[in-house]
């Protein structure tokens, strides 16, 4: 058995010292010095150029011309073809017959597939559209792709339909002349290059957003530019100069703010990566993104676009910004030149081990590998879980149960000091472990295919969002207020809070946007926050790799917000609910939830007062504050309501406090954005509900929902209660239409859509 390397793609005569090329060439050497016995024999094609960085080939005896190879040079083996998108090159040459028979196993290195993303960029010529299109159909010829990332991976079943269970991930990496700065180390010596530079190694293609990138520097403030040149480092021809010149003077930008050096060898590349003051690599997608990688193995703050692969060479998320955003990627530069403990923070992440020995050996196990089942994905879920008492933590145990059907789930929790020792609850089929474990494990050789963060606005996220700002990942919002979050991170953690005070983070997040008196509170109190529309979703947002919420209401308003896009993936799911238990009690309405004076219970209480039954009880199922449980009984005690106050219930009593209710009352006077759990229990619980028409609520299907406005009078609540106690056909209607609503809001659905949109499945 032979097995062939074809280096076709480091042969290219117009692109042989970088990109493919590289890739290909180095690839080659390292698998001579770390496997030299896995390939027999490397094939040129004496049609191309030999590049200068194949000649270390030349002492092993193994490069072979493609014409003198045997129309059939053995019974069979493995052949690897380099580069199958050479559109100069017939199919026959990317894949000859004779290593198309059965005898032989053939693999193809994908690199990306971005003409076929961006079909309107690359493709709109007939001619050139059919030609690729022609040769990615080729892909399918091969038994195995070899992805170098998982960006391409994901690309090639979504775009191509190649199977995953067909596909090894191999990746790329950069040779050792990448690394920091030794002692006596010079800098480049570059006509014009000033001390301070931001270096922005690219090219001249659409997706490199170089145009948006120089207007993005052109909107910093004048010192900082001043302080900061912008080095533009690839090949131009001179009509680019020019163009790039104009658009610069047309900006503003001084002629010595940009420097344009044109085409650089590796030595004065790799000499501009180790006394640059910042990296930047705004492109709108790649295949691997090398320039970040090298970079950051220069020991360079880095800054890139989070997108595509970009996210798993630079795994900082602070360190990515929105490409498609002159704003984000001026905030970005902004930060990353002026707050020097960003520096320190990117200098000191983890680089992840990408290197060329890696990539060799990866391929050399995919050799030989046979089509099998695909390894399930690994979720980690960063969330609270029962029993700490809190509705997401119960949302997280019923979803992880669900996801653990379609990938390996971890959920990862935190306790504070407050809560003592707290033993989780196990949730079948998952696995739950502390919060601090998750980094170790994440960057200690188990990493996870993606982290989802369930965000929501209290105590129980402080740690969480800690954890966020460190490795990123996905944010499924619950919330699209998060005042109370932050005010709970200060108040447990003032000394590592990062900002004076909460008015102080406020206005350091969003400058000028509020009055100066807000930037002075030391914490914003729920009824500041609603007044003046404070929301503080922009940290989180901009730190999320996808972004996920439960209702229009919440994804415009963090929008609006944070000026970024949050996708209202699925309604609030429902728990499913085999019968709605016992009979319920007709003298009994209840209130469900943290007993809080948002939820207007001092209002409810009036409301059953004029209603003026007193047979009926109104209790209150969820955790109270004291002083509140005893003004509210105060005033039940005058208007002569009978109340009871239950105080947090485990979820097997909260459902038969559900069951036994004859009518439920929400009454929200304002919306943090959430979806409503208490509600969504209800309706699973078929409960008929009376709710305020507010925020995410007025979602809900109005057939299976009582709506009072939230502002309205004790009398009108009361009225509402009067009419679904004496018709009882009007309740059995509500509870139809929410068992329906049930129906199609499950669980188990919820967890489908979420793994498919995280690429898990």
């Amino acid at each position: 058995m032979t097995s062939y390397f074809d280096l076709l793609g480091a042969q290219n005569r117009d692109h042989g010292e970088r990109g493919i090329a590289r890739l290909i060439s180095q690839l080659a050497l390292a698998l001579e010095r770390s496997h030299p016995t896995a390939i027999d024999r490397y094939i040129v094609h004496p049609h191309l150029p030999v590049p200068q960085s194949l000649e270390p080939l030349y002492a092993t005896g193994k490069l072979v011309r493609s014409d003198l190879i045997d129309e059939r040079p053995s019974s069979g083996g493995t052949f690897i073809a380099g580069s199958v998108v050479e559109l100069e090159e017939s199919m026959q040459t990317v894949l000859p017959s004779w290593a198309r028979g059965s005898n032989w196993q053939s693999y193809a290195i994908l690199f990306d597939l971005i003409p076929l993303r961006f079909s309107d960029r690359y493709l709109s010529d007939h001619t050139l559209r059919s030609r690729y299109l022609d040769r990615i159909a080729g892909y399918g010829l091969f038994d195995r792709l070899l992805p170098i990332s998982a960006t391409s991976e994901a690309d090639a079943v979504e775009l191509i339909n190649f199977p995953s269970n067909r596909q090894t991930v191999i990746y790329a990496g950069v040779d050792d002349r990448f690394r920091p700065a030794g002692p006596g180390t010079e800098r480049p010596s570059i006509d014009g290059l000033r001390d301070g530079y931001v270096l922005f190694p690219t090219g001249m293609d659409w997706r490199k957003n170089v145009d948006r990138t120089i207007e993005a520097y052109a909107a910093l403030a004048v010192e900082v530019r001043e302080n900061h040149q912008l080095v533009l480092a690839c090949r131009l021809d001179p009509w680019m100069v020019e163009a790039l010149q104009e658009q610069a003077h047309r900006l503003g930008i001084a002629p010595d703010q940009l420097l344009l050096p044109g085409y650089l060898d590796d030595g004065d590349l790799v000499s501009l990566y180790q006394h640059a003051a910042l990296a930047i690599f705004p492109s709108l997608y790649e295949g691997f993104g090398l320039p970040v990688l090298e970079a950051m193995q220069c020991g360079t703050p880095t800054i890139c676009a989070d997108n595509s692969s970009l996210r798993e060479v630079q795994t900082a998320a602070e360190a990515r910004f929105d490409a498609g955003s002159t704003e984000s990627i001026t905030d970005a530069l902004h930060r990353a030149l002026t707050d020097s403990t960003l520096r320190d923070r990117l200098l000191q992440h983890p680089v992840p081990d990408f290197s060329w020995e890696r990539s060799a050996s990866l391929l050399v196990g995919a050799l030989g590998t046979e089509p099998s089942a695909p390894q399930r994905a690994r979720l980690a879920i960063v969330s609270p879980v029962p029993p700490q008492p809190s509705g997401i933590a119960n949302y997280t145990g019923r979803l992880a149960r669900e996801l653990s059907k379609l990938v390996d789930v971890t959920v990862f929790s935190s306790v504070n000091e407050e809560e003592g020792d707290v033993d989780f609850d196990p949730i079948e089929g998952v696995t739950v472990r502390a919060l601090d474990e998750l980094a170790d494990l994440h960057y200690g050789g188990q990493p996870f295919d993606r982290i989802l963060y369930m965000m929501g606005n209290s105590r129980f996220h402080a740690q969480g969002m800690a954890s966020l700002r460190r490795t990123g990942g996905a944010v499924l919002f619950h919330d699209a207020r998060f005042t109370g979050l932050y005010n709970e991170m200060y108040r447990l953690s003032p000394e590592s809070f990062g900002s004076e005070h909460v008015g102080a983070k406020l206005a350091a997040l969003y400058p000028d946007r509020y009055r100066p008196a807000v930037s002075e509170s030391h914490t914003i109190a729920p009824e500041q926050a609603h007044r003046f529309g404070i929301q503080m979703s922009i940290e989180i947002a901009g730190a999320a790799s996808h972004r996920f919420c439960h209702s229009d209401y919440a994804a415009r308003s963090i929008h609006i917000d944070s000026g970024t896009t949050v996708r209202h993936l699925f309604d609030l799911p429902l728990p499913a609910r085999e019968s709605v238990g016992p009979l319920r009690r007709d003298d009994l309405v209840s209130a469900f939830g943290i007993v809080d004076p948002l939820k207007q219970p001092g209002r409810l209480v009036e409301a059953m007062g004029l209603l003026g039954r007193p047979s009926l009880t109104l209790r209150f199922v969820g955790d109270c504050d004291r002083a509140l449980e005893q003004t509210l009984r105060d005033k039940a005690e005058l208007l002569g309501v009978t109340v009871e106050f239950t105080g947090y219930v485990s979820e097997d009593e909260l459902l038969a406090q559900q069951q036994l209710t004859a009518i439920a009352v929400q009454l929200r006077a304002h919306s943090n954005g959430e979806s409503s759990g208490a509600l969504a229990e209800l309706l699973a619980a078929q409960t008929p509900t009376i709710a305020t028409r507010i925020g995410a609520l007025a979602e809900l299907p109005a057939d299976a929902v009582r709506f009072v406005e939230p502002d309205a009078p004790a009398s009108e609540i009361a009225r509402a209660l009067g009419e679904l106690l004496d018709d009882p056909h009007a309740t059995l209607r509500m509870q139809e239409a929410a068992r329906r609503y049930a129906e199609s809001n499950s669980y188990e659905a919820a967890a489908q859509a979420l793994a498919r949109a995280l690429d898990l499945i």
